[in-house]
């Protein structure tokens, strides 16, 4: 259905389970106090799908702070495609996933106990998600710049900011695949982590790095990009964030779009992971003793290589 549904006073609920799911497909869901203002009016998601049909910067109106609930079988919004956003506080025992392609912006101070899924689409948090795990996965992007629960990357790409540089906040944070996209605008500013709790690897993960708004980086800068919380380590164990597939070893070189950047795990105040551009290595190639102090084309020589 197209437009907006106007709700009576009351209780709705879209419910269902895995397989059999109730669909609700509205670009908006008002609530309509049927000439009480005293009637609380309750949108309850148990289960069920709310699809859109529209863009739509007010997903939920009217309704009570508290009001919008997520019951213990979640609620599913799919964006069809479209951008929809809202400032509710959705509270609830269940979870929040966000399905289809589009964006469903969370920009108010939510409530809910449930885990939050990304498994496809655009989940950007201005606000906050619920206390439960925000799982991030293949074909997901989670973006913002507010603040999300304990998080795991299993895929899809995690985007701190919201159309340009920004930070976003996390709770105890692990990287288990994906990609960690990370913009930078100017030699102060770049996309960041900032994760309160424990931060590692959990699998290899690809770091994708990108100058915009026509910045070109310079030897010498330098940008906190995940800002670690207490003194505990980044743990590394045996994964790495890769570049191009190959793994990134710490302070080790490393070549995005003819730059050269480097990693460092103990940066900032001594735990943050700090990605800087360096110079290009350079090589001098000297002759060897063996090759007699000079260099014969035309013979296999043997020469040293010094940084």
């Amino acid at each position: 259905m197209l437009g907006a549904l106007d709700r009576p006073p009351g209780a709705l609920s879209v419910s269902g389970t895995s397989g059999s799911r109730g669909l609700l497909e509205f670009s908006q869901i008002t609530y309509n106090f049927g000439g009480d203002p005293t009637d609380p009016g309750v949108m309850i998601f148990d289960g069920g799908i709310f699809r859109t049909a529209a863009d739509q910067t007010t997903l939920f109106s009217n309704f009570s702070a508290g009001n919008v609930r997520l019951h213990a079988g979640g609620g599913f919004f799919d964006s069809n495609g479209f951008n929809l956003a809202t400032s509710y506080d959705i509270s609830g025992p269940g979870g929040l996933t966000k399905q289809g392609a589009g964006t469903l912006t969370l920009a108010g101070s939510n409530s809910y106990a449930g885990t939050t899924d990304v498994q496809g689409g655009e989940l950007r948090v201005t606000g906050s998600t619920g206390a439960g795990i925000v799982q991030l996965a293949a074909g997901g992007v989670l973006s913002g710049t507010g603040t999300v629960a304990e998080l795991q990357v299993a895929g899809g790409t995690l985007a701190p900011g919201v159309g340009g540089v920004g930070t976003l906040n996390a709770g105890s944070t692990s990287f288990g695949g994906g990609t960690f996209q990370v913009e930078i605008s100017s030699a102060a500013l770049a996309d960041r982590l900032n994760v309160v709790g424990t931060v590692g690897l959990t699998a290899n993960t690809e770091l994708a790095i990108s100058e915009i708004n026509g910045f070109v980086s310079a030897p010498g800068d330098s940008w906190i990009i995940i800002d670690n919380d207490g003194v505990d380590a980044f743990a590394l164990g045996s994964f790495r964030f890769t570049s191009g597939g190959a793994p990134i070893e710490p302070l080790a070189p490393f070549i995005v779009a003819g730059s050269t950047f480097q990693l460092n795990f103990a940066g900032g105040d001594g735990n943050d992971v700090v990605l800087v551009r360096i110079e290009r290595p350079s090589y001098q190639v000297t002759p060897s003793a063996t090759a007699g102090g000079s260099i014969d084309p035309a013979t296999p020589q043997t020469v040293a290589l010094a940084a």
